[in-house]
This record gives structure tokens, sequence and C-alpha cells, in this order.
């Protein structure tokens, strides 16, 4: 997959673009 080439802060910018119901999650990784 293309994604695991970006950075994780990447990856997440890009899985909350795809699906909102991860940016609860997102929220929590960034703590």
């Amino acid at each position: 997959m293309a994604m695991a080439a970006l950075p994780v802060e990447a990856q997440l910018d890009g899985l909350l673009e795809l699906d909102p119901y991860l940016e609860p999650y997102s929220k929590d990784l960034r703590r």
C-alpha cells in the first residue's frame, strides 16, 4: 500500500479523510 511509505501522522490524516469514525481514535493517539 502507498500509505506504508508515509509517516504515521500522514497515515492518520489519510485515515480520517477516508473514515470519519476513526477521528476519536486518532485524537487519542496524538495525545
